[in-house]
């Protein structure tokens, strides 16, 4: 087999990456729950990073969260930089992320193929920023899609593109 365009190698750096980021620390989705924003229903939760064996003396950021297609991060969360620091020597840190509306419309909320993959953009103290997909809990999917889906209707943006709100089918 010839990979003269390195997609294999790519896709063994990125594997290669993600075991790394998996033997160090633990990233996960915690305490999802419903919050109210502006007079809708949005989830809001911890992006939690705990440290596994081996790894005492680096510290780990996550610099960023990619958003979903039917879901954004609002980018400040509270922070100044990276969005998570795990200091070196610390077990664990926890951060308030909050889940908005990325796009209401029928045909992205139906069509979105991976809406609940958000990507951190993690260094494991080498430099290195690796991406990492971070996935809530399935418990966790219905609840917030529900919630997207009710702020989507208050907001009056979940039709097909270019259908007013008060149109009606026959």
């Amino acid at each position: 087999m010839f990979d003269l365009k390195r997609f294999a190698q790519k896709l063994y750096l990125e594997d290669c990456g993600r075991q790394r980021i998996v033997a160090t620390v633990d990233v996960e989705w915690g305490d999802l729950h419903e919050t109210v924003l502006e007079g809708r229903p949005v989830t809001e939760g911890m992006l939690r990073l705990t440290r596994l064996a081996g790894a005492d003396d680096q510290t780990i950021a996550v610099s960023s969260l990619s958003n979903t297609i039917i879901f954004g991060t609002p980018d400040d969360n509270g922070t100044d930089g990276d969005v998570a620091v795990l200091a070196a020597g610390d077990t664990t840190v926890a951060v308030a992320v909050l889940f908005v509306e990325g796009r209401c419309d029928a045909h992205a909320r139906s069509e979105a193929s991976q809406p609940f993959q958000f990507f951190a953009q993690i260094d494991l103290g080498d430099g290195i920023v690796r991406p990492f997909a971070v996935v809530p809990e399935m418990t966790d999917q219905a609840p917030m899609r529900a919630r997207l889906d009710r702020a989507c209707e208050i907001l009056g943006t979940g039709g097909f593109a270019g259908q007013s709100t008060n149109t009606t089918l026959p």
